[in-house]
């Protein structure tokens, strides 16, 4: 049951006799009508106005909330084993005056955690913004490219995602491509148009044209005069088509994978999106009409991308440089004729990452994407108590310096099981501790196998007295500013 009470602040809200009279003369009655039986109730008490999160931070009505809704105080009211009396038992504040008076106590820091937390929302929001701002603009600068950057190639009257798919074929990101899951498939499945279109306009600048014939058996119902039934026949049908000679190979090996790629991609969700289990048929059924939806959105798919690859091999393109090296890439992907280990270029001497942040708790994700084992990035200094995990190809096979995270020194990291197990500490090393501006970074590497974890003081922000550094020489090692690129 919930009371509001819209008096101020200094309404005391307490389990005395006014109390217990007025529940049993005023809110008992109307409870027993509709539970006869009732032999216990708890009341949550609310101030109008006034909502209180699970850390007990006043917010406004029409104000967000983070975490659960806390009442200002509760009182259970249950009645005896004999079922002669009620007991009432209160817990919480007795008044939002109270709560006030008591959380500074048990909160001193409240306002400046408060003001580090509003901070950090900020920088959230701004970072959130930023991101936003420069994804905008990457793809208004995508709209306004009619051409690859050598302009060899028009881009003209093509969408953005096809432009983009078209621009990594180009420009050789086969490892980047083959990571897409948006698109990776789009490829194989676009093949054997974009060789049949490239054959149909520009042959006559090829060097050296082949036919290719390919056969496949086909299963279709033939009517039987003699039997006067129908029967199964199979057939053999020959495909003939003409491609330049150093693409045969490739070419020959696809036959029928796109296709495959394209039911595969149609009928991946099928599973997850099928719900309805009450019998066989209805399952069925359902199936049925996932698959039939799944197809129809994958023929659309294909009828734009399809579309956009008319517009890029235009009879214009024939005999230049451009589209040559298009279908000389596209070859490459799809023969997966590009190593593995193929790493994103790095801008201005680094590589770029993505930010997310999260701000209830000063903690930041960075994530660098396909950049080589040689590299380790800087490392950042936290600020207002943040803690940093820095992601190298995350999800990724890769092997040698995996991720970096940077927090401010801890228990943690002068215990020797790396537990925030309570241990005496010499003056200036609990000092160092408590002044949160000296800073830890551990160093994770995989070998395929098994990780090992190294630490290091950040030596890129202040670092504590000698004394200090010379305690924990067992357990974090020397300063640093990057992380060696090995574990040796």
């Amino acid at each position: 049951m919930v009371q509001v009470f819209s008096s101020g602040p200094e309404l005391s809200i307490k389990d005395d006799i006014d109390y217990e009279e007025r529940f049993e003369r005023e809110i008992l009655p109307a409870l027993r009508t509709q539970c006869p039986s009732l032999r216990s109730v708890k009341v949550n008490h609310y101030i109008k106005g006034v909502r209180l999160n699970e850390w007990l931070k006043e917010h406004r009505e029409d104000e967000p909330i983070s975490g659960e809704e806390r009442p200002l105080s509760t009182i259970t009211v249950e009645m005896d084993a004999k079922g002669t009396q009620w007991y009432y038992r209160m817990n919480g504040y007795s008044s939002l005056s109270d709560l006030r008076r008591k959380r500074e106590v048990l909160y001193p820091n409240s306002a400046k955690n408060e003001a580090i937390l509003n901070k950090w929302k900020q920088r959230a929001e701004e970072s959130d913004a930023k991101q936003r701002a420069e994804e905008e603009a990457a793809e208004k600068k995508l709209a306004n490219t009619t051409a690859t950057a050598d302009d060899q190639l028009s881009l003209s009257e093509i969408d953005n995602e096809h432009k983009k798919l078209f621009l990594m074929i180009y420009d050789g990101e086969f490892v980047a491509l083959s990571e897409r899951k948006d698109i990776q498939d789009l490829p194989i499945i676009l093949y054997r148009n974009a060789m049949s279109r490239y054959d149909e306009l520009c042959h006559q600048f090829f060097n050296d044209r082949v036919k290719v014939e390919e056969t496949v058996q086909s299963l279709h119902q033939e009517w039987d005069p003699i039997t006067r039934r129908m029967r199964n026949v199979n057939k053999t049908v020959t495909v003939t088509s003409h491609v330049e000679r150093r693409y045969e190979q490739v070419y020959r090996s696809t036959f029928n994978k796109g296709f495959g790629a394209a039911l595969k991609h149609s009928q991946k969700d099928v599973q997850e999106r099928t719900t309805r289990r009450p019998n066989l048929w209805d399952d069925i059924a359902a199936k049925g009409a996932v698959m039939m939806e799944g197809a129809i959105k994958e023929r659309e798919r294909l009828d734009k991308a399809n579309a956009s690859l008319k517009l890029l091999l235009s009879p214009e393109a024939c005999g230049k440089p451009g589209i040559v090296r298009f279908m000389d890439n596209i070859n490459r992907y799809i023969a997966h004729d590009y190593p593995d280990d193929a790493y994103a270029k790095p801008i201005n001497g680094t590589f770029p990452y993505k930010e997310k942040m999260h701000p209830d708790n000063a903690y930041i994700e960075r994530f660098y994407v396909n950049v080589p084992p040689t590299f380790s990035p800087d490392f950042p200094v936290p600020v207002d108590g943040e803690k940093i995990t820095v992601y190298l190809n995350k999800n990724s096979e890769r092997q040698g310096l995996k991720w970096v995270q940077i927090s401010l020194l801890s228990l943690r990291d002068l215990n020797q099981d790396r537990t925030y197990t309570k241990i005496k500490l010499p003056a200036d090393v609990q000092q160092a501790m408590e002044e949160k501006k000296y800073s830890v970074v551990q160093c994770t590497y995989h070998d395929g196998r098994s990780s090992l974890s190294l630490y290091y003081w950040n030596g890129n922000g202040p670092l504590p007295s000698e004394s200090v550094q010379d305690y924990a020489k067992n357990t974090i090692s020397k300063a640093q500013t990057s992380c060696p690129i090995s574990a040796q």
